[in-house]
């Protein structure tokens, strides 16, 4: 009606009043507890970021290389150092508990129902039948085959990956939001090993485990984590399959959530039913690459493919082929499909390859426990005195490597590099230049275009 129209018109005058306020109130008072340093010259920068200035142990400032405009985390950057660690070890327990929830252990249970030795086929008369009856057979298919990947996916997607980058943002520990995305990654592939992997070979043994404990004590444990890994097989078979084959093909057809919300929105009515133009243009607005949970994915099905390789070398395989198809659907997005929320330099790199050196260590313990149930003492020995000093080694090597980087170009190089002139406003928030020039709804944050689910501000 004409008198709502008004009223709303007259709402939006008054809260761009508000804001004019607000920002003539934030440039007018002191500055907050963080700075950008520029240089004059790229020579002057390499010169400050290699050379000890004072005999102070760096303890007037914390310095760190300043991410780009794009790259910010506004929300950190508005605490000291001291709340941001604060919050950090504060936050850090949530993160550890939606680690911990055993949803492996759960699907894994779920996924061996009827493997002998494993909560007995003959206790009830309904899981004898459910076990042995042919008539049941689509209904095990379904419950021990299908059902599995489904909740463990659907978990990670609306649970983890929302929900541990919440209180990964809420930590505060990084300026950038390439870094706070590539803590998301480390806790992710955390997820994935404790949860996805050892939760699921875990389950299909939890009986067991507690028999074994009892009677022989904790060092026939290693044996038995290594003879329960074949039995795994057929879960992360078709977990991989689901997440290698069905999932590319999907996202082809649907490449984010936007355009099922969009039909939900609009056919079924469920989130409403008045459905205007500007919630169609964001409904289908290009979302951001979820870089931190894409990486951790390829992480997860690496240490997957790398621990079946001596057992099931099929699982192996199909993690070939998940690589394969997500590659052609994934570049394919990235090109066309999603838009780039910030720059890191390649970054990200770095992060993968120490995950890919955890992911070899994981493999090799798993190994070395297969052997062990085989009671291959010797060849499982030399598996842990061969290939972990060759892991670490490289793991050193690369963290050397990358903190060589990540300061300053060598001087010779910076002092031959041209000047760089750029506008210090740049580093202004947007909301805070002449009529919020470039501000967007979705400024600072990590993943952009999940307005419901992602956030910028946390507690």
């Amino acid at each position: 009606t004409g008198d709502k129209a008004s009223e709303l018109a007259e709402r939006i005058a008054e809260i761009e009043r508000e804001a004019v306020v607000e920002r003539r109130k934030a440039l007018t008072e002191k500055p907050g507890p963080s700075c950008i340093i520029a240089f004059s010259s790229q020579y002057a920068a390499a010169c400050a970021a290699q050379c000890r200035m004072t005999s102070r142990q760096r303890d007037l400032f914390h310095v760190v290389p300043a991410p780009g405009p794009d790259d910010i985390n506004w929300q950190t950057i508005l605490h000291r150092t001291t709340k941001r660690r604060l919050k950090s070890f504060l936050v850090l327990p949530l993160i550890l508990a939606v680690v911990c929830v055993p949803t492996g252990v759960f699907t894994g249970v779920i996924s061996s129902l009827c493997v002998s030795n494993h909560f007995g086929s003959g206790n009830t008369k309904a899981l004898q039948w459910y076990c042995t009856a042919d008539a049941a057979l689509p209904l095990r298919v379904v419950v021990q085959g299908v059902l599995p990947p489904i909740l463990l996916t659907l978990w990670e997607t609306f649970v983890v990956s929302f929900g541990m980058m919440y209180l990964v943002m809420a930590q505060n520990a990084h300026v950038s939001l390439s870094r706070t995305d590539q803590r998301f990654t480390k806790f992710y592939f955390l997820w994935a090993f404790a949860n996805v992997f050892f939760g699921t070979v875990s389950g299909f043994a939890i009986q067991r485990y507690f028999g074994l404990l009892s009677d022989k004590g904790i060092d026939a444990m290693q044996q038995l984590i290594g003879g329960s890994l074949p039995l795994t097989s057929n879960f992360f078979l078709s977990f991989v399959l689901f997440r290698g084959v069905y999932l590319p093909s999907q996202r082809l057809i649907f490449p984010h959530p936007g355009v099922l919300c969009m039909a939900v929105n609009k056919w079924l009515c469920c989130l409403g039913c008045i459905v205007t133009p500007r919630d169609r243009t964001v409904k289908y607005s290009p979302r951001s690459v979820r870089m931190g949970r894409e990486v951790g994915v390829f992480a997860m099905i690496l240490m997957i493919g790398l621990v079946f390789v001596p057992v099931t070398p099929i699982i192996s395989a199909m993690c070939v082929v998940f690589f394969i198809f997500n590659f052609v659907v994934w570049r394919y997005h990235v090109i066309y499909v999603y838009e780039r929320t910030y720059e890191a330099g390649g970054t990200m790199w770095h992060t993968f390859t120490i995950l890919a050196i955890y992911a070899l260590l994981i493999s090799q313990s798993f190994t070395s426990f297969v052997l062990l149930s085989k009671q291959a003492y010797s060849q499982a020995l030399v598996l842990w005195i061969t290939v972990v000093p060759v892991l670490v080694r490289a793991q050193g090597h690369f963290r050397r490597l990358n903190a060589g980087l990540a300061w300053a170009v060598p001087l010779p190089q910076a002092a031959t590099a041209p000047r760089a002139y750029y506008d210090k406003a740049i580093y202004m928030h947007p909301s805070l230049k002449p009529n919020a020039m470039g501000w967007h709804p979705e400024i600072g944050k990590v993943w952009r275009g999940y307005p419901n689910v992602a956030t910028k501000t946390t507690f």
